[in-house]
């Protein structure tokens, strides 16, 4: 990794940079695939330190939970006198009571206290099926089969060569842009979806969730509300939306 990439994403998680190296910020963050990957990683740390006072209140409180069990449960103690020995079932009940807290801890710290979403959190892709033959059907067949097993770089270039010959399948369009998107080819991504949503096709809804994610991408979280906001109640996408909307900064 490029020693500058920690400087640039402190920067901006700092508020330090201007309006155009913020713009430049996004670029590179749309252009380079290594530096998006280090920004997401900075980002769940930046979860990470923002919950962290959660963290240990919760951790002091199983440490006083354990400091109260191995008190009461000490018989060695002489102050206590040895018919008031706790019993066993209430110790183990405590005990159990101390483990679930742990796991609870562990494992559902994430929908307890929800984090600043992330892109991979929320791409949720269907599976691919072109209505178009009039390719060779081994061909078509290749590239749905690629897509749906996520070797999005194959899928993307099968679909530029299919849309050489059906300019006109919107449903390839869109997915040959979420392939872009996968490959964090966001220029790309983002005038795909925006084309789809101006053309008032069918799938429009469908391209302004997926817009939505290109700026979710991006860290752009400004246009990312916005372009949420504007997916009606009645669509697909729509709780999706109000998901990701509830938890943006």
């Amino acid at each position: 990794m490029k020693d500058d990439y920690f400087k640039k994403i402190e920067q901006y998680f700092q508020q330090e940079l201007s309006e155009k190296e913020l713009a430049e910020f996004q670029q590179q963050l749309a252009e380079d695939e290594a530096f998006a990957s280090a920004f997401e990683t900075r980002q769940q740390m930046e979860t990470f330190l923002e919950n962290r006072p959660k963290r240990e209140q919760l951790k002091a409180t199983l440490t006083d939970m354990g400091e109260a069990f191995f008190q009461e449960t000490n018989t060695d103690t002489p102050s206590k006198p040895a018919g008031k020995r706790i019993p066993m079932r209430s110790r183990l009940y405590w005990l159990a009571s101390a483990a679930a807290a742990v796991l609870l801890l562990i494992f559902a710290w994430p929908f307890l206290f929800p984090s600043t979403p992330t892109y991979s959190q929320f791409a949720e892709h269907r599976p691919l099926s072109l209505q178009e033959k009039s390719v060779d059907g081994n061909a078509l067949a290749g590239i749905e089969a690629a897509f749906n097993n996520k070797d999005y770089r194959t899928a993307h270039d099968g679909l530029n060569n299919y849309l050489k010959n059906n300019p006109h399948d919107i449903t390839a369009f869109l997915y040959k842009g979420i392939c872009a998107l996968e490959l964090n080819q966001l220029e790309e991504a983002q005038l795909t979806f925006e084309n789809i949503r101006q053309k008032n096709s069918v799938l429009g809804q469908t391209a302004q969730w997926y817009l939505a994610l290109t700026y979710l991408k991006r860290a752009d979280f400004d246009n990312c509300k916005a372009t949420l906001a504007t997916i009606p109640a009645d669509n697909y996408w729509y709780p999706k939306a109000q998901k990701l909307l509830a938890r943006l900064p």
